[in-house]
């Protein structure tokens, strides 16, 4: 005969106990040792956190063990808090390493779960009923977890790790919900009442504990790989991309425009004087040019058009679809905007060579380069801060 489905979910509390309590602080000891192999990325001080987090839940389960045998300021309070600390610990970790970036969302988070511990506090102190403290827990947990489960769900651009944390998240929420309005309706019930509620609800943080970990490692892990493939591809002083990166891309549009004759054209940017810049003010004072200059060509240029630190004070533009004239203007704004605004009170200017694409070329990407590199160097010896057009008189 088949079990009931009650029967099948019945969990005996005691063990589940011990189950939350040695996995939290197994998990935290997991993540631990992960951290010690992420020292090198971004990841150390969130994974350091939610290891915490782990650490603050693993202490509430066990304190709770003891319901009984401590004093209820230490197996009630000190544990429901440590409870609620951990979990509003985990969420603040999961969204830092998700990069969801919500200020506003964030502090109405911290907010209400602030509100939330202090309700949770209030009734403890000032309604002795096991139902009403066991319902403000579950309230109490549910607001720790509802923002952050609502943006892993919602946020644009989320991987499947999340969006698995935040689904997972909110049919835990909603189970609290239910156990809430349960232990209100009855006076008796406590943390070692059964029931098809209370089953669920430990099965779910069974779940959540293996679930949770297991997700922010993944994540720490994805946003890990993104830093590396960022090293791989991106200039780390202006985030422009780099010079293989900007050639592999390159080699891409420039077959594509040579196979149905469209133009294109290059930008060799040069900053004047550089090295006089970093005699006079300082290397730091020579970075924030870089990325001044960096920053203009990011606003100047579309979408789609390629940039790239070529090396040192030099800056390569590729722009599809761009006849010379359209370079022409491209440069001009260029070169008007950085002569106009400066950067961090240290004024300068940068000379540009201009190539456009010719049909014939057997190496398009080379050929651009070093005629556009030529048309550079004209400018700089006719005085700087100029355009030059290659083949222009």
């Amino acid at each position: 005969m088949t079990p009931p489905l009650a029967a099948i979910f019945a969990l005996d509390v005691r063990t589940v106990l011990v189950l939350l309590f040695t996995g939290n602080a197994a998990m935290a000891a997991l993540i631990f040792l992960f951290e010690g192999f992420a020292a090198e990325s971004g990841h150390r001080h969130p994974l350091r956190c939610h290891a915490l987090a782990r650490l603050l839940q693993s202490l509430a389960w066990l304190l709770m063990l003891q319901r009984g045998e401590l004093p209820g300021v230490l197996s009630v309070l000190a544990a429901d808090n440590l409870l609620l600390a951990g979990f509003f610990l985990e969420s603040m970790v999961a969204l830092e390493l998700a990069r969801i970036d919500r200020p506003r969302a964030r502090r109405v988070h911290v907010v209400l779960s602030g509100s939330a511990l202090l309700l949770m506090n209030l009734v403890t102190l000032l309604q002795g009923t096991p139902g009403y403290r066991s319902a403000a827990t579950s309230l109490g947990v549910g607001v720790c977890m509802a923002i952050p489960s609502v943006l892993f769900v919602t946020a644009p651009r989320e991987s499947a790790f999340r969006r698995i944390l935040g689904t997972a998240n909110l049919a835990f929420i909603t189970i609290l919900g239910v156990r809430a309005v349960l232990a209100v309706s009855d006076g008796s019930f406590n943390l070692y009442s059964t029931g098809m509620v209370q089953s669920l609800t430990f099965f779910l943080l069974i779940l959540m504990m293996i679930l949770g970990g297991a997700v922010v490692l993944l994540l720490a892990k994805e946003d890990a790989d993104r830093e590396l493939r960022e090293l791989a591809t991106q200039d780390p002083l202006t985030g422009l991309s780099n010079r293989r990166a900007f050639t592999a891309q390159a080699a891409r549009v420039l077959a594509y425009h040579q196979r149905y004759g469209l133009d294109v054209s290059v930008l060799f940017i040069d900053i004047d004087h550089f090295k006089a810049v970093n005699d006079r003010h300082g290397h730091a004072a020579g970075d924030r040019v870089i990325q001044h200059l960096a920053e203009v060509l990011r606003r100047t240029i579309r979408e789609f058009d390629l940039h790239c630190r070529y090396g040192g004070e030099e800056f390569v533009l590729l722009l599809p679809n761009s006849s010379p004239a359209e370079g022409l203007h491209v440069a001009e704004r260029i070169r008007e905007e950085v002569a106009h605004a400066g950067a961090a009170a240290v004024p300068y200017t940068v000379s540009v060579g201009l190539a456009s694409s010719q049909a014939q070329a057997r190496d398009p990407l080379e050929d651009l380069l070093a005629r556009s590199d030529a048309a550079l160097y004209r400018a700089k010896k006719a005085g700087r801060n100029r355009v030059e057009v290659d083949g222009a008189p």
